[in-house]
Order: structure tokens, then sequence, then C-alpha cells
């Protein structure tokens, strides 16, 4: 089976990751959309996302490090601060069911890292958030923001914001 392409290709792929500028064109009144017109808004914000995130490349890390984490969303914050890439809306909600899976297994209170070799974890999670970028569009991701009220929490700012120090 061959590979659809190699990490080095992988410069240019969408995710429906938002930047701070178009959180207000979001709905913010909390509401779930309800007519056609509502669900439009929401797709074209989707989109507009979608061909944001162009700009921002998904490198796996080269680094070699290890991340300790208890949680699988705890390595997931750990890997966007380390490597300053936002994580696909998907993959954040693909990271969040894992965590829910785990409640009432007997291993619920282990360390994750433990249970799970850290290393292939982050790879994992980077194969994911591959697939996510290449195969996701924006109408299913417009679907999926208009049945979840708090959708902002899962999505990532494609660049965050950069502080300067005073000179």
């Amino acid at each position: 089976m061959k590979r659809a392409g190699t990490w080095d290709d992988a410069q240019t792929i969408s995710s429906d990751s938002s930047s701070s500028d178009s959180k207000n064109s979001k709905p913010q009144s909390g509401k779930k959309p309800n007519n056609r017109d509502d669900l439009g808004v929401v797709k074209c914000t989707s989109s507009e996302d979608v061909s944001r995130i162009h700009e921002a490349p998904c490198d796996p890390p080269s680094s070699g490090s290890v991340i300790p984490f208890k949680s699988w969303q705890g390595l997931g914050r750990s890997m966007k601060q380390l490597h300053g890439q936002p994580l696909h809306y998907l993959t954040n909600l693909l990271l969040k069911q894992w965590d829910q899976q785990r409640v009432g297994a007997e291993e619920e209170h282990q360390r994750l890292d433990s249970v799970v070799h850290p290393a292939k974890a982050e790879s994992f999670i980077w194969v994911c958030e591959e697939v996510h970028r290449l195969t996701s569009s924006p109408f299913h991701l417009a679907k999926l923001w208009a049945a979840d009220d708090m959708f902002h929490a899962s999505i990532d700012p494609i660049f965050p914001e950069i502080t300067q120090e005073p000179i």
C-alpha cells in the first residue's frame, strides 16, 4: 500500500481551526442554528476557516522529545504548546472521546503515559490530524458546529497571538 504523501508534502492542507479575528463572524448567541440560513452562515465560516489553515504547516515533531501526559486532551494541549500548531476540530473531539472512554476502565486513574508509550501516542495523534486536515469537508464541520453549542471550545486559533516584549 502506497502512502498518499510524506510529512514534508503536508505544508498546504486544510483544517477547520479558526483565527482570533474570525470568532466574531461565528454565531455568538449560544443558540443552535435552527433554520437553513443560520446553517449557511456557519458553513461559510467553516469554509473560511478551512481555507485559512492552508498557511499553517502540519509537521510532525522532529525533536524526538517525549511528552508526559495523564489524558489524551492533556497530550493534545502539550503538543499544541510545544510545536505551536493548532489541532483540527475533529482531532480535539477525538481526544475528548478517548478520555471519556477511559471512565470506568481498570486503569482509569493510572497515568496514560504508563499505559501507552508517549512517542506512539503523539505520532498517532499526528496521523489523525493529517487525516482530518486532508479529508474533512466544510459542510460536515458546519453541521457539527450547528449541533454543538460549545463548538468554540474545541477550535484552536490558527496562529496564536504573539506578544512582543518592550525594547
